[in-house]
């Protein structure tokens, strides 16, 4: 369960195993970490994992790609929907302010792809397109590691 100042966020405390607060700029990240139940589906594992890669990119790359300005929101060079592969690969996250990830994604922006390019180098854009033929199938282990991995590193 995440939230930014959520009332309910201790609601249900007997399941909580850990709690994480994140201070990214002025912005305060409330993570709680649940005890694995067996019913714990897939679909709420990757939830969380999204989350926290997210929150761990935000804080790694703290400036926008694009801007300078303060990081809001970690964009998926390759879709997300295009390759499970590069779904939690950090070369793959680009930092954007929600302003230039809407502008992107609503009106087709091309300076912004232009800027991440001339940026990164086709060189990363290249190794990018290789990973992305890598198949990868989602299970419970594979999501769980994924977890303990940036659960592990997120106060760094």
């Amino acid at each position: 369960m995440f939230g930014l100042g959520h009332k309910g966020i201790f609601s249900d405390a007997k399941r909580i195993k850990s709690l994480c607060v994140v201070f990214i700029g002025s912005l305060i990240y409330f993570c709680t970490r649940r005890k694995m139940t067996r019913k714990q589906s897939i679909k709420s594992l990757v939830k969380l994992a999204d989350k926290l890669y997210q929150v761990k990119l935000i804080a790694k790359y703290p400036k926008s790609i694009i801007s300078g300005l303060p990081t809001e929101v970690i964009h998926h060079m390759i879709p997300k929907s295009q390759s499970n592969n590069l779904r939690y690969d950090e070369d793959n996250g680009i930092p954007l302010t929600h302003g230039e990830h809407c502008r992107h994604h609503k009106s087709g922006d091309p300076s912004i792809v232009a800027k991440i390019l001339k940026t990164k180098g086709q060189a990363w854009f290249d190794k990018l397109t290789l990973k992305r033929r890598i198949i990868c199938k989602f299970n419970k282990g594979y999501l769980q590691s994924i977890i303990e991995k940036y659960e592990d590193t997120r106060l760094r």
